[in-house]
């Protein structure tokens, strides 16, 4: 249900469930607790949160550089120092903080929470994958590839199929099927009230070309795309070979191909003939 009124409070606390997975996140600054409130409504859960997220103000004047650096790692804890916010993050005790300053707090606490996602979809079983995610007749298709690849081109593309996000999706187990689920990380994508997982019918490595087609990647090199398009663990030494196992179970059980597309394709019928 969409927040239309604005709350009283100066904190702004909530779970946000991305993937059947509940972070609960309490905001010290109100008019930024605001914004996260408008922009997350859709994902608005009543579930217990398995992980706690607390965005504070920053003690501390922000610097020049823009850019998030990798985590770094010691015993239980992973974190990090941006130009403009520090984040912490207790494996163990489930608790996460970020300090923001007043350069960018939105960008930065959305980041941070796809941080969090990401270890929380691993954790479950899954992955968080930069891929557009499309679904037709329940199935979905996952189209992915790094940034400038085409996720938004196709996601405009697929008038006839429910986007699902056109950046950054959630790929989990469930009842021994894998399932894609949206998230509010995209410019695009599905932002109902109420969030359901699909069926993965078949994942896509972008390619523009002159000429559309697929083309079935050997197992080898499906995890080699795969693991490229996966944020945030390969950068974690603990990580990095789980996560390589971990493209090598999704590319066993789902086809990974190469789609080879003009900027006017008509995907549905390039990704499955017999449905378009």
């Amino acid at each position: 249900m969409r927040i239309s009124k604005r709350p009283t409070s100066e904190y702004y606390n909530f779970n946000l469930e991305i993937g059947g997975l509940c972070i609960g996140v309490d905001c010290q600054l109100p008019d930024l607790g605001y914004l996260l409130y408008e922009h997350y409504y859709c994902f608005f859960s009543t579930k217990p949160a398995i992980f706690h997220l607390s965005v504070v103000p920053s003690i501390t004047h922000p610097i020049g550089d823009l850019t998030y650096p990798d985590l770094t790692r010691l015993a239980d804890c992973l974190s990090f120092h941006a130009g403009t916010c520090t984040g912490s993050i207790d494996t163990l005790t489930h608790r996460a903080e970020l300090a923001v300053s007043q350069v960018r707090p939105f960008e930065d606490v959305d980041y941070f929470i796809r941080i969090l996602i990401a270890l929380l979809c691993f954790n479950a079983g899954g992955l968080l994958l930069h891929g557009a995610g499309i679904v037709w007749e329940n199935d979905a298709h996952i189209f992915f590839g790094r940034s400038g690849s085409g996720k938004t081109t196709i996601s405009h593309l697929a008038i006839d199929g429910l986007v699902l996000n056109d950046d950054l999706v959630v790929v989990l187990p469930v009842r021994n099927q894998w399932m894609v689920f949206a998230t509010p990380f995209g410019s695009l994508g599905d932002r109902r009230s109420e969030q359901s997982g699909y069926p993965l019918f078949g994942l896509y490595r972008l390619v523009k070309d002159t000429h559309n087609y697929t083309k079935r990647l050997s197992p080898s090199r499906a995890v080699a795309e795969l693991i490229g398009s996966v944020p945030i663990l390969p950068s974690i030494t603990k990580y990095q070979a789980l996560a390589l196992s971990r493209c090598d179970e999704l590319s066993a059980s789902i086809p990974v191909f190469y789609l080879h597309f003009r900027i006017d394709a008509p995907v549905r019928q390039i990704v499955n003939p017999k449905r378009g």
